[in-house]
């Protein structure tokens, strides 16, 4: 039996957290415009069991963003969705277009990554002042 750890995502255009296992979110970029959650739901069905599809839409204007997250049942299912995508070949086309699939990175992480950026800069911005 595989163990699980569990990851916490935010799913944009959502008031909730949702908790899922860790390695089974995607996160599906370069979609159509007019993309249904249910047909995006069947073309990725050919890697494994979906648990759920959600388009992503812009939160002032709720427009459409072109990107998706995909949660799979299992991590392999996911893995092969990512490495099929990441073929020179074919890769993983929906809608005329070829997508761009990555693992989702759990909120955690995010938390982590942005920790790093903000770091205060120590220069002595006094000096700057004066020459002009």
């Amino acid at each position: 039996m595989l163990n699980y750890q569990l990851a916490v995502l935010v799913c944009v255009g959502t008031s909730h957290w949702v908790q899922i296992p860790a390695g089974c979110a995607c996160v599906c970029r370069n979609l159509p415009l007019g993309t249904d959650s249910v047909n995006l739901k069947k073309q990725l069905l050919k890697f494994g069991a979906v648990t759920y599809c959600r388009l992503m839409s812009s939160k002032t204007s709720a427009t459409p963003t072109g990107s998706a997250f995909v949660k799979f049942v299992t991590p392999l299912a996911a893995q092969r969705c990512i490495q099929a995508a990441a073929c020179d070949g074919e890769g993983v086309i929906y809608g005329g277009s070829s997508l761009n699939v990555l693992l989702a990175v759990p909120t955690s992480e995010i938390s982590k990554q942005s920790n790093k950026k903000e770091k205060e800069d120590k220069r002595n911005l006094n000096l700057a002042m004066e020459g002009g």
